[in-house]
């Protein structure tokens, strides 16, 4: 059972009964933030693995008049070949705390596949010679990198925004901001491209593991 429900909503019980006991930035235009990303990994093979995940997404504040806030979401990835960081899912919506201290927000289904770069056991190469070779043979266990293909789920971003100005965040993990920051965010068409070159590369990738795993039985 997650916790970050349970604790939200008996906060915000407590807040409802004894407001004086709610944070001051509750009552200053802020916004907390909670999110809970549990993730659902199935493996189709031995080395590729899809992820599904919905982020749940709790807020904790006051109703403003007029309410101007929003609440803006990512969902990012990282490329297991070029380790670039995409967006694989985003979306915004209104802040609307009209029933309460509390709103919460899910996100759509996010679904990604990957296959992270691995080793493979090519022909095993056997050594010796002479009449005795049968005998004095040695096998050579030889491997081959494969590289990764797809996008991997990385984490998440949650901003509320009052004009311009951030009022509430949430990134997990914590250095993900810094890391967007510092190395950019491939654009979705770039991510889009890099996703069937990646699947072109996985498929040949995984025809060549299996002749590669055929041939070293």
């Amino acid at each position: 059972m997650n916790a970050k429900p349970v604790i939200a909503s008996i906060l915000c019980g407590l807040i409802g009964l004894f407001p004086q006991i709610a944070p001051a930035h509750l009552f200053q235009g802020s916004v907390s933030v909670l999110v809970d990303d549990k993730i659902d990994n199935t493996r189709n093979g031995e080395y590729e693995v899809t992820q599904n995940l919905v982020l749940g997404i709790t807020l904790l504040g006051k109703a403003k008049n007029p309410e101007t806030r929003v609440v803006k979401w990512t969902a990012y990835g990282r490329d297991c070949r070029t380790d670039a960081i995409s967006v694989l899912s985003s979306g915004e919506v209104p802040v609307d705390f009209t029933n309460g201290l509390q709103q919460k927000i899910r996100s759509e289904e996010i679904s990604t596949t990957s296959t992270p770069t691995h080793n493979v056991m090519t022909t095993p190469r056997s050594s010796g010679g002479g009449r005795n070779r049968a005998s004095s043979s040695q096998t050579t266990v030889q491997t081959k990198v494969v590289e990764g293909t797809g996008v991997r789920y990385l984490g998440y971003g949650v901003q509320v925004f009052e004009g311009d100005k951030v009022v509430g965040e949430k990134f997990d993990p914590s250095r993900l901001e810094a890391d967007i920051k510092s190395k950019g965010v491939q654009s979705k068409d770039a991510a889009d491209a890099a996703k069937g070159k990646n699947a072109a590369a996985g498929a040949k990738g995984k025809a060549k593991a299996g002749a590669i795993k055929k041939l070293g039985q």
